[in-house]
């Protein structure tokens, strides 16, 4: 087979398969909505749909998919026996059934039907007017309402409570003996009793509750412990996210107002105790201590503090970046210079809660006495040899843990620069010339607490010439010429 036959093959599958899309789709435009149209046209009508806000959701009896319903307001529909009729999240529809207006909370499920509505669950009002009578099954309860009656029908599973709204539904109280009767309060969801919140900058507390006033504002109330309302907040959303910064730390309680039906209250506590405070910065002028610095500050002792110091010239370089925990303060130290400090205030997980700075502080650079070494040795051979030193010794400084001896000739050039601890050096042949010795002792600190220096010019003897011997000349005779006779 030839690649061109594959390849027309896939073109006639795909030429198919969209053949076969369109038909689907064609059904499903046309003949499932005559199938919808014409299951409507059987059916008898007994409400009308309207004033539909956000997530409304309409099932047609017989049908298995739920259309959606236009959103805040739009055509009303009508509803007919056997519709089901759902409320999403933040959502309400309005529906007039006979001679009642019943309205669908967020989250509530319905069905219709020419004698009765059923509420599978959530919360939903139902207002008579006079004369009129409407029944509600809900679970396994069946209740009538009548004559100018408003109520709220909570519904969940079993669990039916009836909410009178009116003085003429008062009574009900007598005639339902076997149903709950609440109130219009709105119940509380969260947060908890008593909960406690750390009062970090970017907390939010979450206020919410479910309140039967459907879409009217209701009133968030905080009352301090002196019973006075610190915070009044309307919310149509049965929610309110408060940023913690708005309250002080402390105790505090929250209700919710509808009205003038007002719910119960709960308590919860605000922690802002882990403010950092008193930040002080101490000298040290002890001699015997090490540390120079001492840092301190207030924090409670649930919560660790971070120190941070860095020099002010280099902040982006800390010399001191560590968490403390149990303790306010901390002794340091630090070589002379100009210091910035913060303190962070950490959970026990290390999580930041505040910050504070503290002043800039500087610290001096110590004025240690410097003693006169002595030395013990100092007499220089005028004669060096290439095979003898000489030793230089020095008595002990007290406090002394390293020695720096220096050798310097012409124009102050180091020939030698070595650090020991020991008290004395070899000094090796030296050619003739002047010379210069310094010796210098320092304590743990790096600091110098002795120093001596002394000149000396070396001057080697020379070795004495070879005396040369004369050898005296032999004086030779010239042979005498030979005498020639005549």
């Amino acid at each position: 087979m030839t690649d061109i036959s594959k390849n027309n093959k896939v073109f006639y599958f795909f030429i198919a398969a969209s053949l076969l899309g369109i038909v689907v789709s064609t059904y499903y435009l046309f003949v499932a909505e005559e199938s919808d149209s014409a299951q409507t046209l059987n059916s008898l009508k007994v409400a009308e749909i309207s004033k539909t806000f956000n997530d409304i959701r309409l099932k047609r009896s017989g049908n298995l998919h739920w259309n959606q319903v236009a959103r805040n307001g739009g055509d009303s529909l009508a509803g007919y026996d056997g519709d089901m009729v759902f409320s999403g999240k933040d959502s309400k529809v309005v529906i007039s059934f006979d001679e009642t207006q019943v309205t669908l909370n967020e989250n509530s499920l319905i069905t219709l039907s020419k004698d009765f509505i059923e509420v599978d669950k959530g919360l939903v009002e139902f207002e008579t007017k006079a004369n009129s009578k409407i029944t509600v099954k809900a679970g396994s309860k069946t209740l009538d309402f009548k004559d100018g009656e408003k109520v709220v029908v909570r519904s969940q599973k079993e669990n039916v409570e009836v909410i009178p709204l009116n003085p003429k539904a008062e009574k009900l109280s007598q005639d339902l003996k076997d149903v709950k009767i609440g109130t219009a309060a709105a119940e509380l969801v969260a947060p908890l009793d008593n909960k406690v919140f750390i009062g970090r900058p970017s907390t939010k507390i979450r206020f919410s509750w479910r309140s039967i006033s459907f879409g009217k504002p209701s009133s968030l109330e905080i009352s301090d412990p002196s019973g006075k309302v610190v915070k009044s907040i309307e919310s149509t959303k049965g929610f309110i996210d408060l940023p913690v910064s708005e309250l002080f730390g402390g105790r505090y309680s929250w209700k919710v107002r509808d009205g003038n039906v007002v719910s119960g209250a709960r308590n919860f506590e605000v922690l802002k105790d882990f403010e950092i405070k008193d930040l002080k910065t101490e000298k040290l002028d002890d001699s015997e201590n090490d540390n120079n610095v001492r840092l301190s500050w207030v924090l409670n002792k649930r919560y660790n503090a971070k120190l941070v110091v860095s020099k002010s010239s280099m902040p982006e370089e800390s010399v001191v970046d560590e968490t403390i925990s149990d303790k306010s303060s901390v002794e340091l130290e630090l070589a002379p210079g100009v210091y910035s400090w913060t303190v962070n205030s950490l959970t026990k997980n290390s999580e930041q809660l505040s910050t504070q700075v503290g002043e800039d502080f500087t610290i001096e650079e110590k004025i240690v006495p410097v003693s006169e070494i002595k030395f013990k040795r100092f007499f220089l051979r005028k004669n060096f040899s290439v095979k003898k030193s000489y030793e230089i010794i020095w008595l002990p400084i007290e406090g002394a843990e390293q020695y720096l001896f220096e050798l310097t000739g012409r124009g102050d050039k180091i020939l030698e620069s070595k650090r020991f601890n020991q008290t004395s050096h070899q000094l090796q042949f030296l050619s003739n010339g002047s010379y210069h010795i310094r010796v210098s002792a320092f304590d743990n600190k790096k600091r110098k607490i002795g120093f001596r220096e002394r000149s000396f010019t070396v001057k080697n003897q020379k070795p004495k010439p070879v005396e040369k011997k004369e050898v005296p000349a032999i004086k030779l005779k010239a042979p005498s010429a030979p005498k020639v006779d005549g």
